[in-house]
């Protein structure tokens, strides 16, 4: 039990044994302008229904979660799911004062280590670059190996223009990086090679990238530039003709959306007639073939079949897992 949900609790006796002893108390109550109702922190788990009814977090909803956190700041339930609502309301401005909160000196290397990380996601998100190299910068002395950190840095660097730096981390580390299924740093090291006039090292990554995601038109896009700059015309048309294709959307991208429409249409119909194992399958079905951005509603509405079943830890995963896609680098 928190100290400040004991206080009204506490016997007179513990304080002296006087009713005298109380007055600090009082003149705290008086100066804050509040009682004991005020110091009663809301509830969590309505926060949690209210969500599950929705599908969205309400400004009362938000409003209960700020005021349970400025009552029980130390308090991780609370926390996660401030920071999860911030993120599903995309104010990355609050979320990066949540997150630049002191924390007492209680958390681990690994609590300093992922909040640093979802720092500098929310701070790209924010669009504020030079913060987020900073935190990962001082971050990478603690773990200079981290690919999430190495990742986020290079990244960071490229938007920033600091080409130089971000070709030095890739050079070094873009193997680790793909191989730990960052996919992404291999598209963004071809279109840096790009930029730098360097086609076979471009070629090299690119084709690394179509190889692992064979359905991403700015891959195909990027590699066809590259072949071209080669010399390989034939092999240029045939990933730029395909970039072409992608865009335009395949009769096997239209099949697929089609597919993922009408499980969606189910999948919303199961849950309003409270089918959740229909609902749960459904969603073990579409996530697979989701895109991040469909992922991360999936996510969602896993959250809130969890919670219409009473699963509290499993819907605040659920969203915890959503959050996480919705920050990831674009």
């Amino acid at each position: 039990m928190s100290g400040r949900r004991a206080l009204h609790r506490v016997e007179p006796t513990a304080w002296g044994g006087t009713t005298a002893a109380w007055w600090p108390v009082v003149l705290c109550l008086a100066l804050l302008g509040c009682g004991p109702a005020e110091l009663e922190p809301p509830s969590l788990d309505d926060v949690r229904v209210q969500f599950a009814a929705d599908g969205h977090f309400d400004e009362q909803s938000l409003a209960s979660l700020r005021r349970f956190h400025a009552l029980l700041p130390r308090d991780q339930a609370g926390a996660d799911l401030l920071k999860t609502a911030l993120i599903e309301r995309q104010d990355w401005n609050s979320l990066v004062a949540l997150l630049a909160e002191p924390t007492g000196g209680v958390e681990s290397p690994e609590q300093r280590l992922e909040r640093s990380i979802l720092l500098a996601s929310v701070l790209l998100r924010a669009q504020r670059l030079p913060e987020a190299a900073e935190v990962v910068a001082r971050q990478r002395e603690r773990s200079p190996e981290h690919l999430r950190l190495i990742w986020l840095q290079a990244y960071t660097a490229f938007h920033r223009g600091q080409l130089d730096q971000a070709a030095t981390l890739f050079d070094q580390h873009l193997d680790a990086l793909a191989q730990a299924g960052l996919a992404e740093a291999l598209l963004l090291s071809g279109t840096l090679a790009l930029q730098r006039a360097e086609p076979e090292r471009a070629r090299g990554a690119l084709e690394r990238f179509v190889a692992a995601q064979p359905e991403h038109a700015a891959g195909h896009n990027a590699l066809g530039r590259a072949l071209a700059m080669l010399g390989d015309e034939g092999g240029a048309q045939q990933h730029l003709e395909r970039a072409r294709a992608l865009h335009a959307g395949s009769s096997r991208a239209e099949s697929a959306q089609a597919l993922l429409s009408a499980q969606a249409s189910a999948l919303n119909a199961a849950f309003a007639r409270a089918d959740y194992a229909q609902a749960e399958r459904l969603l073990e079905a579409m996530l697979p073939t989701a895109d991040p951005r469909l992922q991360a509603e999936l996510y969602r509405m896993a959250a809130r079949v969890q919670q219409a079943q009473g699963h509290a830890e499993q819907a605040d995963e659920a969203l915890r897992l959503a959050a996480q896609l919705e920050l990831a680098p674009r």
